[in-house]
């Protein structure tokens, strides 16, 4: 590898650090009374996660919380979730795996029809409980896209025939699939 292709993949795989060094840089030389509106908690390879993401993904569970130690594990879990998001997805764009708007509103329609409700019920109960329909939707694309990677990941050799024994067996399964995407990524968690 000539100098030129090394330079260019070790800007590549820092490009997300050095851009955000230079914007907090720069923001803080142009206005010293400057507040803090978001920051950088966690990068996955190069993609960051924002405080702001967690606070988001967190904040249905954070609004019902009573103590500050179950606000505080909303946004752990809400962390964890989004680590393993950003995981799956590369995963899921290294396989070209797609989910269609076809694919969210069918789900959306079953979601419905399993609570008995129409898909316009269902989209104002979200709403009530702090989940507008974009997120919604994005959240079971989200989902979606997981059962997609599962299904072509899992050890058929060792699925169970008993569908009593399903459930933990994808659980088992899912468990040992996000331990082998943690084990190839570069994750780093900042306080």
């Amino acid at each position: 590898m000539n100098a030129l292709a090394r330079f260019a993949a070790f800007v590549q795989h820092h490009a997300v650090r050095f851009v955000l060094s230079w914007l907090c840089l720069a923001s803080s030389l142009a206005n010293a009374d400057a507040v803090l509106v978001d920051r950088v908690v966690a990068v996955v390879d190069a993609r960051a996660i924002t405080r702001s993401a967690v606070e988001a993904r967190a904040a249905p569970l954070i609004t019902v919380a009573k103590t500050d130690a179950a606000k505080a594990q909303a946004r752990r879990d809400a962390l964890l979730e989004l680590i393993e998001e950003a995981l799956i997805l590369k995963e899921a764009q290294r396989l070209r795996l797609e989910v269609s708007d076809a694919e969210v509103e069918s789900a959306l329609g079953e979601v419905a029809k399993q609570n008995q409700l129409t898909v316009a019920e269902l989209l104002g109960e979200t709403t009530r409980q702090g989940l507008d329909a974009d997120r919604y939707k994005g959240m079971l694309k989200r989902k979606i896209l997981e059962f997609k990677w599962l299904g072509l990941r899992v050890n058929r050799a060792a699925q169970p025939t008993a569908s009593a024994e399903l459930g933990a067996f994808m659980a088992s399964e899912r468990t040992r699939l996000m331990d082998e995407l943690r084990a190839g990524a570069v994750i780093e968690v900042r306080p």
